[in-house]
């Protein structure tokens, strides 16, 4: 049995833990201006732009709820290692090769979330990149 005197501190704990400051969303400006960034940066081949976007907790928890019950935290936190270290806009820009582009499709709103489509040309391939956008809590 808990004492008396410790229910108003267990209730006031619980009810902290339960508050969160809700997620700042990304704007639509905000949204167009990261696309800018991006266009503007790889156009020139240079992808530290695209190289320093990614929230590396909010990847591996998009990777956990798409790949369900199939995929283990090893392996989540081994593919979230992997994009980080081979350095995606560095992947972008060998893809685009000499003459290719990566260029916005469409920016929209998706379950309240601002999504920029990309599509990338190069080599004589054509690919698409969906970023789900969040502001990262640190910044």
């Amino acid at each position: 049995m808990i004492p008396k005197a410790f229910i108003p501190l267990f209730l006031s704990s619980a009810l902290l833990c339960s508050c969160s400051i809700p997620e700042k969303k990304v704007s639509k400006e905000e949204a167009l201006a990261l696309s800018h960034r991006v266009e503007v940066s790889l156009t020139k081949h240079d992808y530290s732009v695209l190289n320093n976007i990614f929230d590396e907790k909010a990847l591996a928890s998009r990777i956990a709820i798409e790949g369900g019950l199939f995929l283990n935290k090893e392996l989540i936190k081994g593919g979230v290692q992997g994009f980080i270290t081979e350095q995606f806009g560095k992947l972008v820009v060998q893809a685009m090769g000499k003459d290719g582009t990566y260029q916005l499709v469409k920016q929209y709103e998706k379950n309240d979330r601002q999504h920029l489509l990309f599509r990338l040309y190069g080599n004589g391939q054509i690919n698409y990149h969906d970023y789900e956008l969040i502001k990262r809590k640190n910044r």
